[in-house]
């Protein structure tokens, strides 16, 4: 005897939506990033944390080694 199950799911699809948000709106914030790397992470100030002061909804990331490259991917989200 052979059983099989699935599970479907129907989601509508969302437009994408242009938001424009005021820079001054924003409290951004550098720290060292934790986890793996050992020395070399807790060196520099390569994470971000950026705050919308309004909604004081914040968004952390440090997957990279450049504080840069984490604050451009941290404004996307």
């Amino acid at each position: 005897i052979h059983t099989s199950a699935i599970t479907v799911a129907i989601m509508p699809e969302v437009d994408d939506v242009e938001v424009s948000i005021n820079p001054s709106d924003l409290k951004i914030e550098v720290f060292r990033a934790g986890g793996h790397g050992g020395q070399c992470v807790n060196t520099t100030d390569s994470a971000v944390r950026i705050t919308h002061l309004p909604t004081n909804i914040s968004v952390s990331m440090q997957d990279e080694k450049s504080q840069h490259k984490n604050k451009d991917k941290a404004l996307k989200i």
